[in-house]
């Protein structure tokens, strides 16, 4: 996305917090419907025109500098709460994408 260019994602799992249809183009788990999403997007220049601004927007949001800062100030949070020094954590992952709770312990 960040290239300016299309992206077909699998509807499911982690990356459906970012991608969505209007900025990519998302697709179930099966190379037919990945083949019936690519043919789409070639077959419409007007609408791949359309999402390109929706797609470097999402992407400057996504920028690794910010998630990784996010991440690990996540952990020393976790850290800090886990050794008793912060009774409760502040901040919260957006997704999870493994099952359990955003601590990863199983619900």
């Amino acid at each position: 996305m960040a290239s300016g260019l299309p992206l077909v994602a699998c509807n499911r799992g982690g990356v459906i917090s970012c991608a969505a249809p209007s900025c990519a183009w998302l697709a179930d788990p099966a190379p037919r419907s990945f083949g019936e999403a690519i043919r789409s997007l070639a077959r419409c220049p007007a609408e791949r025109q359309a999402r390109v601004p929706a797609a470097l927007e999402t992407a400057r949001r996504y920028a690794w500098a910010d998630i990784a800062g996010g991440y690990l100030q996540l952990y020393r949070e976790i850290h800090e709460w886990h050794s008793g020094a912060c009774p409760n954590p502040r901040i919260q992952p957006d997704f999870i994408s493994t099952a359990g709770n955003w601590l990863g312990l199983e619900v």
